[in-house]
């Protein structure tokens, strides 16, 4: 093998898979919002989560926002120019501005339902699911140990 073959294969092998990781950490957020809303299937707790929950709040005025402000600047920019396909009733694709709770939630779920179907996404767009849901589910599980 030449050297560009060779750099090519540890540049490959050190590309991370968000969308594993992501898939895994959408499993906890799952089980977080149906131990919260108790609603039976995921349309009636999502719904739930859109009305708005005490945690946002928090999130709206705290530390854990700046955490997501940047992510956030990012799926804004991202979203707007190219919405995430297969929009629904719900959610058209787009997130609003960096404290669009509700289309973050559908933004999540989205992301988990192409993905989980085999439908094509970027790249980003999970990597940004991810990082913005681990940053919500870590100060889920801060909140659960105090």
């Amino acid at each position: 093998m030449n050297s560009d073959g060779q750099i090519k294969v540890w540049y490959e092998r050190a590309q991370i898979d968000y969308i594993n990781q992501y898939m895994a950490l959408y499993a906890s957020f799952n089980a977080w919002y149906r131990e919260l809303t108790h609603k039976p299937n995921d349309r009636e707790a999502l719904n739930v989560l859109r009305r708005g929950i005490p945690i946002w709040d928090h999130y709206a005025r705290g530390l854990a926002m700046h955490e997501l402000g940047s992510y956030m600047t990012l799926l804004v920019e991202c979203t707007q120019r190219e919405p995430l396909p297969y929009a629904t009733p719900h959610w058209r694709g787009e997130i609003a501005h960096t404290k669009d709770w509700q289309s973050l939630i559908e933004y999540w779920y989205r992301v988990r339902c192409l993905v989980m179907h085999g439908a094509e996404i970027r790249a980003t767009y999970v990597y940004l699911a991810y990082e913005t849901l681990n940053i919500f589910m870590g100060e889920i599980i801060q909140r659960a140990r105090d």
